[in-house]
């Protein structure tokens, strides 16, 4: 089991490189399930680190494409930076 930040880490940092990156593909490319990274983006989207938006071409699956906000940014580089200093 990953460490919450350590999560979170690695999702902002999948998303910066990947802007409109889907949770399945989040979860492949992390090895975990698509529930898990729905959550993940769920909770990053609640505190306004991430924006989503729909399947421009109507509902079809996948529903959200996600996209790093400015505050995503920043919460990024904060934790990036406490992670060195821990280590």
């Amino acid at each position: 089991m990953r460490v919450f930040n350590e999560l979170k880490v690695q999702t902002l940092m999948s998303v910066s490189a990947k802007p409109g990156i889907t949770a399945k593909d989040l979860a492949r490319d992390l090895k975990i399930s698509v529930e898990s990274s729905e959550m993940v983006f769920f909770r990053c989207f609640r505190q306004k680190l991430v924006d989503r938006t729909t399947n421009p071409k109507g509902f079809k699956k996948p529903p959200f494409q996600y996209t790093i906000t400015q505050r995503g940014l920043e919460r990024l580089l904060y934790l990036e930076l406490k992670k060195t200093k821990e280590t």
